[in-house]
Parts: structure tokens; C-alpha cells; sequence
């Protein structure tokens, strides 16, 4: 293992579309909290490794270890050793450490990772070209429709629909414009049916679609589809990717349907305490 500069790592990462919109996601957590990151290199993988913070304790601190496959291989369990060892060394002179890893991988692997995962699809988009009358830019003013769209399904007994509902009709579209977050919403005679969230993903230009909700009274109609692809026309000369959470089989589908590619994993083994003395 060798320890790089944030370009380095950039440039690594880049090379490999369905990692981008983690690395963005934690690009933008790092500037809110103000977190230093180390990054660092194995053979076809590489991480990023951030202290997290003490315990209850006051004594034991925690890392996290966010480790990224970058070729393939049976690398995971070998990069994973080398990082502990190099986060051991930062603590020398204390009883435990405790690592946390989360583990994205280039699709199936023979190792054994534990955790449960989201499957990440990715798909090259250029030339695509889609238009619906139905499908319109969600702003501001449309918060009322949206909090009407989702709120009969907050305590639906489907855990995949009730967890969409929750997170759109509690949502502030303001707070998320502000974000650079985009919503598209499908509209049938002034109601709105659906909604999709995407946003573009710095520093590589690639583009993640967030999340997907279409009222259950409207399903099967086509609509998810007409989101995603209008979503898709706006910004057509980018890799796009679309990551589902377990058991989301509708979603997994979906995507297949559009030509969206399965292409990794996101894990999340247990943390690990590790004894130092």
C-alpha cells in the first residue's frame, strides 16, 4: 500500500463510472463536516480512509475505510489488511482501534464480503434522445403536489414504496435545488404522478439518478420509464448511474429494461475492533 494525493486518486477513480457517485457524495460530506481524508493505493483497488471519531469512551477512536476495486480480481480481503495495518500504525500505543469498511467492487466476486449490498448499474448514454409532454422540471411552488403525491403511502405495507414516499414528501425542493439536485415530476391533467432526482456528479462528469417514486395508482403505465429517459435526454453525453438498494426487484428491472448495465456492489461488512496491546 502507498499513500496519494487527492489527484491521484481522482484519476483512478475515474477510470471506473459506477464509483463516481460515491466519491462525490463524500466529496460533499467532507467540505460540510470538514473531514481530512487519506487516500491511498493497492494493487487494483485503492481507498479512502477517514478518522470518524472517538466512542463513548472518550478513548477508543473509529475509522472508516472506503474501499474502492479498481480492476478485477480477488484483491478485497488483501487491501482491506493492508489499510488495517497502515491505520494500526496511527495508533500505536493504544489498546483497540475499531475500522469500519464499506466495500464497492467491480460486480460478482468469489470473496467472501458479509454485509448486505446495493447493486449499482451503469449506463453509457450518448445520443439518447426522449421526449414527453407529461414530464416537467419540479420547482418550488410545487411542494404542496409533491407532499399530496406521497404522503397516502408513508405507512405502506411495501417497505420500498413507503421508504420513496417518506423521502420525497418530506423533502424541502428548495433545500434541494440548492444542492444542484434536479426533480423531474409526471404530470397527468395538473396532478403530479411521479418523480425522479438526479444530479450531475463532479469532478468527472458523469451523472447519478438518486431516487424514483410513481404513485402506486399509477403503475404500470410507463411513467418511471418516461422519468428516467427524459431525466437521461437532458444531460445525454454522460455515463449515468442508478444504485438499488436489496430486494428493489422492480427498480432492478427497470433499469435493465433501459439498457442500464449491472457493474458492482456497495457492501457493508461489520466493524471490526482490533486489539492493539
Amino acid at each position: 500500500m502507498r499513500l496519494i494525493d487527492k489527484k491521484e486518486f481522482e484519476h483512478l477513480i475515474s477510470t471506473v463510472t459506477v464509483h463516481h457517485n460515491t466519491y462525490h457524495t463524500m466529496l460533499r460530506y467532507a467540505r460540510r463536516y470538514d473531514i481530512e481524508f487519506t487516500y491511498c493505493a493497492m494493487a487494483e483497488s485503492a481507498a479512502l480512509v477517514y478518522f470518524s471519531g472517538y466512542l463513548e469512551d472518550g478513548v477508543t477512536k473509529e475509522y472508516i475505510v472506503m474501499l474502492f476495486q479498481i480492476a478485477k480480481g480477488d484483491v478485497i480481503g488483501r487491501a482491506m489488511d493492508e489499510v488495517t495495518e497502515y491505520i494500526k500504525s496511527l495508533c500505536s500505543g493504544e489498546r483497540e482501534v475499531l475500522v469500519t469498511p464499506e466495500i464497492y467492487t467491480l460486480g460478482r466476486t468469489n470473496e467472501e464480503i458479509g454485509g448486505y449490498n446495493h447493486k449499482k448499474y451503469v449506463l453509457k448514454t450518448k445520443g439518447i434522445q426522449y421526449f414527453d409532454p407529461h414530464v416537467k422540471m419540479i420547482l418550488p411552488e410545487d411542494q404542496e403536489r409533491l407532499t399530496n403525491l406521497c404522503s397516502p403511502w408513508y405507512e405502506s405495507e411495501d417497505d420500498y414504496i413507503k421508504r420513496q414516499a417518506g423521502f420525497f414528501g418530506t423533502g424541502d425542493i428548495s433545500y434541494e435545488m440548492s444542492r444542484g439536485i434536479f426533480l423531474l415530476g409526471y404530470y397527468l391533467d395538473g396532478e403530479l404522478v411521479g418523480v425522479a432526482s438526479y444530479w450531475e456528479l463532479e469532478p468527472f462528469g458523469s451523472a447519478y439518478l438518486m431516487d424514483l417514486f410513481v404513485s402506486p395508482d399509477h403503475h404500470r403505465k410507463g411513467i418511471g420509464s418516461a422519468l428516467v429517459k427524459s431525466a437521461i435526454t437532458r444531460h445525454h453525453n454522460k455515463d449515468w448511474i442508478y444504485q438499488i438498494s436489496p430486494g428493489n426487484y422492480k427498480s432492478g428491472g427497470l433499469a435493465e429494461s433501459l439498457g442500464f448495465e449491472y457493474k458492482g456492489d456497495q457492501f457493508f461488512p461489520a466493524t471490526v475492533t482490533h486489539k492493539l496491546s
